[in-house]
C-alpha cells in the first residue's frame, strides 16, 4: 500500500508533539521555573474531567477509522479503480485519528503546565499509548487493503 510511510512520518510527528510538550511541562513544573496559574491544591474534579475528554477522543478516533471502510464500499460501486481512493482514505483517516489523540494529549500537558500538577501527564501518556496502538505500519496497511478488497462489489 503506497503512502503509508508518509502517514507514519506524520503520525510520528504528532506523537513527538505530545512527547515534547510533556517533557517541557515536566521540566518547567519540576524546576519551579514558572509559577502555576492555579495555586490551589489539586482539584479532583478537574482531574476527573480529563477522563471523559480522553474517552471522547478515543471514541472519535474509532468512529473515524471505522467510517473509512464503509465510505469506501459505498463509493467503490461508482469507481472503476478504487485502490487509490481507498489508500488516500486510509492515510487521511489515520492522520485525523492521530491529530485527535494529539489534541487530547496536548490538553493534558497544558493542564499540567497551568496547574503545576504533573499527574495530568498520565493522561498524555494514555493518549501516546493509544497513538502507539494505532501507529500505521506496512503490515496494518496491507491487512486493511486486503480487508477492503473483500468488500468490493
Amino acid at each position: 500500500m503506497n503512502g503509508y510511510r508518509v502517514t507514519a512520518i506524520v503520525f510520528g510527528a504528532l506523537m513527538m508533539g505530545v512527547v515534547t510538550f510533556a517533557a517541557v511541562a515536566a521540566v518547567v513544573v519540576s524546576t519551579g521555573a514558572m509559577k502555576p496559574a492555579v495555586t490551589a491544591p489539586a482539584n479532583p474534579d478537574a482531574q476527573a474531567g480529563l477522563g471523559p475528554v480522553q474517552v471522547l477522543a478515543i471514541v472519535a478516533v474509532l468512529a473515524v477509522l471505522s467510517a473509512v471502510p464503509m465510505a469506501f464500499v459505498m463509493r467503490a460501486r461508482t469507481l472503476a479503480n478504487a485502490s487509490t481512493p481507498a489508500t488516500a482514505r486510509w492515510n487521511t483517516a489515520h492522520i485525523i485519528a492521530g491529530a485527535i489523540l494529539e489534541g487530547a494529549g496536548l490538553m493534558c500537558c497544558a493542564f499540567a503546565l497551568v496547574t503545576g500538577h504533573l499527574e495530568f501527564l498520565a493522561g498524555a501518556g494514555l493518549m501516546l499509548a493509544a497513538m502507539g496502538v494505532l501507529f500505521p505500519t506496512p503490515a496494518r496497511a496491507e491487512l486493511w487493503a486486503a480487508e477492503v478488497a473483500d468488500l468490493r462489489p
